[in-house]
């Protein structure tokens, strides 16, 4: 995430006001925090199960119906 100015803006645009930048600021700080949130629970889990499947000595051996068929 990266730090945004109020007065960082082209030369050809005016100076937005501080309530209007700062409220809009906050709700992309908040959406974008969310948003890595969600991303750190998806890796946690999908870790979780990749570490369960590891240490599984049968993982390997696994086969459904799905996947017999496709091998004939």
């Amino acid at each position: 995430m990266r730090r945004k100015y109020r007065k960082d803006r082209r030369p050809t645009l005016p100076i937005e006001g501080a309530t209007a930048f700062y409220a809009r600021y906050c709700a992309d700080l908040i959406y974008k925090l969310h948003r890595h949130i969600r991303l750190a629970q998806l890796i946690w889990r999908y870790g979780s199960f990749l570490r369960r499947l590891r240490r599984d000595p049968e993982a390997r051996n696994y086969a459904d119906a799905a996947m017999k068929l496709a091998g004939d």
